[in-house]
């Protein structure tokens, strides 16, 4: 079964991209800050994580070093509606830490979905998976 971890601080775009998510039929696991992140993808494996770069505890940068080192091959989406604070370009810079894909919030929702249908591609190709919500604590 294909799971999606959600790591983002605001709890309505959580809720929103769950059920998206869900209605796709991908089970969602949900994370409030980058600590928590951390600590769900090492309690049970992911196949795709969202990931917010500003967060409280570990931001987005921290997240993925981490990840790298212990899970190396789960790609990732970076998103951010911070694209650009001052001189440093977040999303550019998680993609030289290895993500997959970024997107700058406000996105469409059909472009997250994209993004996920494509990185599970090959993964569960052709199997509508069953939804239920999980959450990380």
């Amino acid at each position: 079964m294909a799971r999606v971890l959600i790591i983002d601080d605001d709890a309505p775009i959580r809720d929103v991209l769950r059920q998206l998510l869900s209605r796709e039929g991908y089970e969602t696991v949900e994370a409030c800050d980058g600590r928590e992140g951390l600590q769900c993808s090492q309690a049970a494996s992911m196949d795709v994580i969202i990931l917010d770069m500003l967060l409280p505890e570990q931001n987005g940068l921290e997240v993925i070093r981490e990840l790298r080192g212990v899970e190396p091959a789960v790609p990732i989406i970076a998103i951010s509606g911070y694209g650009h604070t001052g001189p440093l370009d977040v999303l550019r810079v998680a993609e030289s830490f290895g993500v997959q894909r970024t997107l700058q919030k406000p996105f469409h929702l059909q472009e997250l979905l994209e993004a996920v249908r494509d990185l599970m591609q090959g993964k569960d190709e052709g199997i509508h998976l069953s939804s239920r919500r999980l959450e990380c604590s």
